[in-house]
């Protein structure tokens, strides 16, 4: 049981560090919002209200690449990933419950209190300010449009005040009804039922705090996944691009309709030919760089999934030896799961198909190496 506990402090922490994260999140992107209208505004001033384009159009220019580079940097390191989704727990469910009708009920004992006959508005020690306070600190659970309490002239404004009472009325009853409905469904179970969803509670448990880790590594990867396919796919369209403005100057057809022919080229535009291709394939290489990256990350993501697999089929299998009786059958099932590896390990005589495509991949490569070697040297020849 104190291990449980532990547990489910640890759990508790990692939830409010994801939502600390979550809020930290929205700061980021609100601050963003919030300042680079000001930055372009500066640079319109700065520019002389846009007379001057040059200085505009540089600093626009740089001002998209620093925001560029935040928002990389919010969806790296900033922006919350997905968490493991908590097995339903009802008796969790009907704690809030209580939690939220306790906040109703102060805050209906509040109204009360302030619309008393001692509380005349004539009374120098009341403090409208301190019960809207009050009000609005246990109101955060309501609806933002059913928060009416939010200031002291709110207390004065009677009809307000009394939609506001109707408000927390109806909230009172729909709770109150919802709790009476989880009371009854904890109650109608049987004992055996209660230590079957402890047991799976706690299975639960254990199987987001050992996953943790690789849950948020696997976040990172995909994080960064996503920033290598873009980049790839984006030099790789730009190389395109480059390759097809280049080409069409000197396939295109002239002013008689006939096809331009490559030896009517002069020397220069063969040059010049020459170096536009070569910046394509320079930044084809950077493409296939970044691509290879992203292949890189799916196959870790793939490992860190199957050690997530791995941990919970042993954990499946420590379950049922636990809660149900011992059988050939079962026995046997569990031995089967324990011996589940999903990340394949292997001798020294063996192989697998990934191994088997890597070697593929870079005898390919190799020999086009060689090919474009040999070609060079019969070109110096």
């Amino acid at each position: 049981m104190e291990v449980f506990m532990r547990d489910i402090f640890y759990v508790e922490a990692l939830e409010k560090m994801a939502s600390s994260k979550k809020e930290k999140s929205r700061r980021f992107l609100i601050s963003l919002m919030v300042i680079f209208p000001i930055l372009f505004a500066l640079a319109y001033v700065v520019s002389g209200y846009g007379d001057n384009e040059k200085v505009l159009f540089n600093g626009v220019v740089l001002i998209l690449f620093a925001f560029t580079v935040l928002l990389l940097y919010w969806y790296l390191q900033i922006k919350p990933g997905d968490s493991y989704e908590d097995y339903y727990d009802p008796n969790k469910d009907l704690v809030d419950l209580k939690f939220q009708l306790d906040n109703l009920s102060d805050i209906s004992k509040a109204i009360q209190l302030f619309k008393s006959p001692g509380q005349s508005s004539s009374n120098a020690n009341k403090s409208p300010k301190f019960t809207a306070e009050y009000i609005s600190s246990r109101s955060d659970f309501l609806r933002k449009e059913d928060r009416l309490i939010s200031n002291a002239s709110d207390l004065s404004d009677v009809e307000k005040l009394a939609l506001f009472e109707i408000t927390i009325k109806r909230y009172q009853e729909n709770l109150s009804t919802e709790k009476n409905n989880i009371e009854e469904k904890l109650q109608s179970k049987s004992d055996e039922h209660v230590v079957d969803d402890l047991a799976l509670n706690k299975m639960t448990l254990l199987i987001k705090v050992m996953t943790s880790r690789l849950n948020e590594a696997i976040s990172q990867l995909s994080k960064r996944g996503d920033i290598y396919i873009v980049i790839g796919s984006g030099l790789t369209i730009i190389a395109g691009y480059i390759l097809y403005t280049s080409m069409v100057d000197y396939l295109s057809l002239n002013v008689a309709g006939e096809e331009a022919s490559i030896l009517d080229l002069s020397m220069y535009d063969l040059i010049l030919m020459g170096v536009k291709i070569s910046v394509v394939l320079f930044v084809e290489v950077f493409a296939f760089y970044y691509l290879r990256l992203y292949r890189e990350i799916v196959k870790d993501v793939k490992y860190y999934q199957n050690e997530i697999t791995n941990i919970e089929v042993r954990l499946l299998a420590l379950y049922a030896i636990d809660n149900f009786e011992h059988s050939e059958a079962l026995s046997g099932l569990v031995g089967e799961l324990s011996k589940v590896e999903r990340n394949f390990l292997i001798d020294k005589k063996h192989t697998t198909i990934d191994l088997e495509k890597s070697k593929h991949d870079s005898s390919m490569i190799g020999a086009a190496i060689g090919q474009v070697t040999k070609l060079i040297n019969t070109v110096k020849k």
